[in-house]
């Protein structure tokens, strides 16, 4: 009995109360309900529960397929929506169950009618009685479910490359102009400004060598210019995706090993960012520190300075001006790359969750069970199959124009290494390693990504092998055949429509880019 059996005796007759007396029409009389529903669905307890739908009350537990659980009556007719609402979150209808052996009938009744006991408001269950901790509820909060990123779309925030959200609508307008323009504020006059000015300078060099110079680092800024152009164009679609993945209650842990696993592959994440934009920012400071050094007046990454610099007075000032804009240049850069690669990698995560609850199918004896948890995996795996075509959507772009630019990045920075001696120039020959480096890596990540994404959508032909197929019935294993038939489509990312995302894709780009550094030293000959 889920209700302490002190309580059983203020619960009135069911044949005093007409069942189809709407809810809400007794509500100084009776202030909590007690209702038991039969789940058809290991999801649908979650989606109420997570999200609300029904107001929970003091007492919610789970055993047997069943949930049973106080709820205020004060809080509108839930009941008669309850239905409309688990069918728009997608999931499978609930059967009544009678409460405590008190049967309401009702023969014409509408499906939104449940069978409920009323109970006083005295019949509460006591205080010290709280709310399990369901175990499918595992993380403590929505925002741990995307923890490798959330620090990344702070950063972001502050590089002008994520909007700030408008919370308050008392904010003075000045606030939310501000909010709104931030962005353009702030990489105007600096990021597109400091771009422009080193394709001048390119464009004006006498010759290959001094083109060479300033060439490598223009050709990667222009493909930071199309990254800002592309998540400014698509931020809305962004944050709303990133919103998806953090509340969406689809994407729900459902046991400790599966939420240990994703954690540590959340943790993995953060730290690869970490090394990136470290390395990253150490390029960059390692070519300003190596340039003080020298006797002459030389700035770490050239651009068309409009005023006379070549002096002590007027050098600082464009050093000054080219350390901040390559910060800002280099952050921007790398929290792009990453918050592309994220969604590949979150993607690719929940694939792997599918064959790892398909495989645990194995251990269900139970053609019910199976049944349920089979058609949970065939929720998820379809709702995962539609966030990938989203993920392609905002990815492809900035993907497409680096893979095309890299190949040109990775030349031109070739032919400078050879040019920088090691002993005339220290700082910039090691600068200049770490950058090429930071640029195979840069090409590297995504591929290898999109590949994680077509090799676990793949590997699901495999694990469904593993599940207890042999002892289901004849329907369930044609339910798994046509599965598998769904599964022959191939799951691939691709760069605007033209290139497979993958690890082939990024062993082209090295050939080509060593296909045209052999050609420029030819022709520089």
């Amino acid at each position: 009995m889920l209700i302490h059996s002190q309580y059983s005796q203020n619960v009135p007759n069911p044949t005093q109360l007409d069942p189809r007396q709407p809810v809400n029409q007794k509500k100084k009389q009776y202030g909590t309900v007690l209702v038991r529903l039969r789940i058809l669905d290991v999801l649908d307890v979650n989606d109420v529960i997570k999200h609300q739908q029904c107001p929970i009350g003091d007492y919610s537990s789970v055993k047997h397929g069943e949930i049973d659980f106080l709820a205020n009556e004060r809080k509108g007719d839930w009941l008669q929506k309850l239905p409309q609402q688990i069918k728009t979150l997608g999931s499978s209808l609930f059967q009544p169950m009678p409460a405590m052996k008190a049967i309401m009938t009702q023969p014409k009744a509408p499906a939104e009618v449940y069978p409920i006991i009323r109970l006083p408001i005295t019949a509460m269950v006591p205080p010290k009685m709280s709310k399990p901790r369901l175990e499918s509820n595992i993380m403590e909060t929505q925002s741990q479910r995307t923890q490798g990123i959330n620090f990344i779309l702070s950063v972001m925030q502050v590089c002008g490359l994520w909007p700030w959200p408008i919370r308050n609508k008392s904010d003075s307008y000045l606030l939310v102009f501000l909010k709104r323009n931030f962005r353009y504020f702030l990489h105007l006059p600096i990021t597109f400004t400091f771009i422009g000015l080193m394709w001048l300078e390119a464009l004006e060099s006498n010759n290959l060598e001094e083109a060479g110079q300033v060439l490598y680092m223009s050709i990667t800024e222009m493909a930071l210019i199309i990254k800002i152009l592309n998540i400014w164009n698509r931020s809305t679609n962004a944050r709303q995706l990133m919103l998806h993945l953090q509340d969406s209650p689809e994407y729900e842990l459902r046991s400790e090993e599966e939420d240990n696993y994703w954690q540590r592959e959340q943790r993995y994440f953060k730290w690869l960012y970490n090394v990136y934009q470290l390395v990253s920012l150490g390029v960059v400071y390692s070519s300003c520190v190596g340039v003080l050094f020298l006797e002459e007046y030389v700035l770490p990454f050239p651009y068309f300075v409009p005023f006379e610099w070549q002096n002590e007075h007027g050098y600082y000032y464009a050093f000054g001006y080219n350390m901040i804009a390559m910060t800002l240049t280099c952050i921007a850069n790398v929290s792009l790359d990453c918050i592309g690669c994220y969604f590949l990698f979150h993607v690719s995560l929940l694939y792997r969750l599918l064959g790892t609850r398909l495989k645990a199918l194995s251990a269900v004896h139970d053609e019910m069970t199976f049944n349920q948890e089979l058609r949970c995996i065939f929720k998820l795996h379809d709702r995962t199959r539609r966030l990938t075509i989203e993920c392609q959507a905002i990815v492809s772009p900035y993907i497409l124009s680096q893979i095309i630019l890299s190949a040109f990045i990775i030349c031109f920075s070739g032919y400078r290494l050879q040019h920088v001696g090691i002993m005339a120039n220290p700082g910039q020959f090691i600068s200049m390693l770490q950058f090429l480096s930071v640029m195979v890596l840069q090409i590297f990540l995504p591929c290898y990504y999109g590949n994680e994404v077509t090799f676990y959508a793949h590997q699901l032909t495999n694990k469904v092998y593993n599940t207890n197929w042999m002892q289901c019935e004849k329907r369930t294993c044609n339910l798994l055949i046509a599965y598998m038939e769904h599964l022959k489509r191939p799951v691939k990312i691709r760069a605007g429509y033209f290139f497979e995302v993958g690890l082939p894709i990024f062993v082209k780009t090295i050939n080509n880019a060593y296909s045209f550094f052999a050609l420029l030293l030819n022709f520089s000959k």
